[in-house]
Formats: C-alpha cells, sequence, structure tokens
C-alpha cells in the first residue's frame, strides 16, 4: 500500500492480465491510496468497520482448499490459514 501511495495503479479494464512471459508495458495508472488505517488481527468489528468505508486489502493464506475452489460469491469458512501469502481485497461481509 504504501507504494501505491506515490505510484499509481492501473485498473484491470486499463492494463489487463494476460498470464504470458513478457515486458511490462504499463503506463502511469489512475488509482492511488491516499491514506492507509491498519485494521487489528483478528477483529471481524474493525474489519467490517474498514470495509463499510471502502475496499480493504487483507491477506490470505491462497494455497488452502477454501480459496482453490472459490467459484464466487460470498467466502463462509474458517478454514482459511494463518501462513499468509497472497493480497486480496474485501468489498462486503455478511449476505
Amino acid at each position: 500500500m504504501q507504494y501505491v501511495q506515490t505510484h499509481s495503479q492501473d485498473t484491470e479494464s486499463e492494463y489487463p492480465y494476460d498470464a504470458r512471459q513478457g515486458t511490462c508495458h504499463a503506463q502511469p495508472g489512475h488509482v492511488s491510496v491516499t491514506n492507509i488505517n491498519n485494521v487489528s488481527a483478528g477483529s471481524s468489528s474493525s474489519l467490517k468497520a474498514a470495509i463499510a468505508k471502502g475496499p480493504v486489502s487483507v491477506t490470505v493464506e491462497a494455497d488452502r482448499s477454501a480459496f482453490q475452489r472459490y467459484t464466487g460469491g460470498i467466502l463462509n469458512t474458517a478454514a482459511c490459514g494463518t501462513n499468509l501469502d497472497h493480497a486480496i481485497t474485501a468489498v462486503g461481509y455478511g449476505s
């Protein structure tokens, strides 16, 4: 997040992922971070409050079956792991 504060980023539609080796052709983007707030680990109420204000970057253990088999909708599992290795964006909670 600190990097994005000083280096704007492209959106997916501006610079789509193409899953192949090559050279980066990114231009200065349109997405930037203006404020960073840390949420206490394990505090679901703090996380919900942060998400209510906007998208929140969270880290997960992406090799867990909950993420490997995810196809859409609300992810509802307690088996998310603790060996954090991937960043995702939380955009909502509940049903």
